[in-house]
């Protein structure tokens, strides 16, 4: 089945018709297999593709395991309208992510209690999820089906996460269950109360885990120092209008309490090097608009070293003039906003 490009949009509202609103555990399908489990229900939202007939349809959690080097989330997905057999269960990944056309990869466990957010695995090439064929038999009478995607081992520790499906609805506290859903396997399509059939064991424990796993950052707006936080990295933003004079890379009074600031963070938790980059906007010639973001790195520096304490920290600078624009340089609030001056350092473990 071929993919569109689509937009969507979420609402968390409970999902009712095929996905069970209110009932502690979905019914298996009008002929399930014998051998086949009651099907859970961890979480349930409303999608909206906004395509030709803006079709809705529905997407529940089913579970969250740990197998064996990973953990696997399951999932069900069904249209609100039967007759609507071209069903998308998520957003296309951008040409930035590794995954390959078609794969549903675009679902996310989001561990907050160790800031990290990991996504579906790759194995030689290969996404260790549901492909968009593989939920083909989601079709005219409405039925749901069940994909899946392979995360990461996810800590021993983690008892609830937040999976992020579509990259618009959150689905918080959904439970960590010690193994997968009992009932039958088989391949793709999946109709519910069946689970599709994983990659062996030998494909998952080749999966590429540093990948899969993104640090989750907090970013803290300021219009002095806008601050993004990582466990092991912080960049702190100065906003040039604040530091320097129009044009000029001497710093002026206002800047020494934003430098102090910059110098208590990096004595707290800092290591490692310091670097510290200049940039401008788009207004003025590239030689003049590289000299002065290099000139303005070096003022930071001279203000900011003399008040970091910490022996083991060097520092570098660099000026990028007006590469890297955070916003529009068509606006005067872009062009404001490119006129920075960035602190970064590695963070260890508070001493």
């Amino acid at each position: 089945m071929g993919r569109r490009r689509m937009q969507v949009t979420a609402t968390a509202m409970a999902v009712a018709g095929m996905l069970g609103l209110g009932a502690p555990a979905l019914a298996a399908t009008s002929t399930p297999d014998p051998d086949s489990s009651p099907v859970p229900l961890a979480g349930a939202a409303t999608y909206r593709v906004v395509l030709v007939d803006e079709i809705e349809i529905q997407v529940g959690i089913l579970a969250v395991a740990r197998i064996p080097h990973a953990t696997v989330v399951y999932y069900a997905i069904a249209p609100n309208q039967t007759g609507d057999a071209d069903v998308f269960a998520m957003q296309q990944k951008s040409l930035s992510e590794p995954f390959p056309a078609m794969a549903d990869a675009d679902i996310d466990i989001v561990d907050v209690a160790h800031s990290a957010l990991y996504q579906p695995l790759m194995s030689d090439g290969d996404c260790l999820c549901s492909y968009a064929g593989d939920l083909a038999g989601t079709g005219a009478n409405g039925r749901p089906t069940v994909g899946y995607a392979v995360m990461p081992e996810l800590p021993a520790d983690l008892k609830t996460v937040t999976v992020q499906f579509g990259g618009h609805t959150f689905f918080p506290g959904i439970p960590v269950d010690d193994s997968p859903p009992s009932g039958t396997t088989v391949d793709a399509p999946v109709p519910l109360g069946q689970w599709p059939a994983l990659p062996d064991e030998a494909t998952v424990a080749a999966g590429d885990v540093k990948q899969a796993t993104r640090p989750l950052t907090t970013r803290v707006a300021d219009p002095v120092a806008a601050t993004d936080t990582a466990p092991t990295r912080t960049t702190i933003a100065l906003a040039s209008d604040v530091l320097f004079a129009t044009d000029h890379s001497d710093l002026n009074t206002k800047a020494q309490s934003a430098i102090q600031k910059v110098a208590d963070k990096i004595n707290e938790r800092g290591s490692g090097t310091v670097s510290i980059d200049g940039y401008t906007d788009s207004v003025g010639t590239d030689a003049h608009n590289d000299a002065l973001s290099k000139a303005r790195a070096r003022s930071v520096r001279a203000a900011l070293k003399p008040l970091v304490s910490h022996p083991d920290v060097t520092f570098t600078t660099a000026g990028h003039g007006e590469q890297d624009p955070v916003a529009d340089n068509g606006t005067a609030e872009g062009r404001q906003l490119n006129r920075r001056v960035t602190v970064s350092f590695a963070t260890e473990e508070e001493r």
